[in-house]
């Protein structure tokens, strides 16, 4: 595990802070979708934005220089990934309604369903949860493990009042890439 988060160190620190800002704006707009919709237009924006913000996370693994803009191409496949956001929720929903522990197994299983979707034009939303289902049978451990492994720099989030969280979540999820 230390070997993910070494390498998304390493990636992130190329960025020059940009990962910090694209999370800043991400987590802008969609506290601003939540509050001031009542938590619809999280709904309606969440799905197209964690796209986005994944393809950020492909393209700074790849080695790009990750570009704000980035973050804003989910809306250009609005429907495609609404239609996956959604589904998420929903899923996940029902499975947390049986307790909490299904909901956090299966929200760890369909993690992976955007970048599945990124990799794959043509892929619809269900077909790309099932198909992040099947690649984490086995694997939800290990990611749960990865993120575990941030938790002491989670304590530094909290000291730092939250500023801190606009670097830890970009390398949280390209260590999960």
């Amino acid at each position: 595990m230390k070997d993910y988060k070494k390498i998304a160190r390493e990636k992130i620190a190329k960025q020059n802070h940009m990962h910090a800002l694209v999370y800043f704006v991400y987590a802008v707009i969609s506290g601003v979708a939540t509050t001031a919709t009542y938590g619809v237009g999280s709904l309606i924006v969440a799905g197209p934005l964690e796209a986005g913000f994944s393809k950020y996370v492909v393209e700074v693994s790849e080695g790009q220089t990750g570009k704000l803009e980035t973050l804003f191409k989910g809306f250009n496949e609005f429907i495609r990934y609404f239609v996956v956001g959604l589904l998420k929720t929903i899923f996940i929903l029902l499975w947390s309604i049986l307790f909490w522990i299904p909901g956090i197994i299966k929200a760890l299983a369909y993690s992976m369903a955007y970048f599945i979707m990124i990799d794959d034009p043509k892929i619809e939303g269900n077909a790309a949860i099932t198909k992040s289902r099947e690649i984490m049978n086995g694997n939800k451990g290990k990611l749960f493990g990865i993120y575990l492994s941030f938790f002491p720099q989670i304590l530094l989030w909290i000291i730092t009042f939250g500023i801190y969280f606009y670097w830890l979540i970009p390398t949280m999820l390209l260590a999960k890439y």
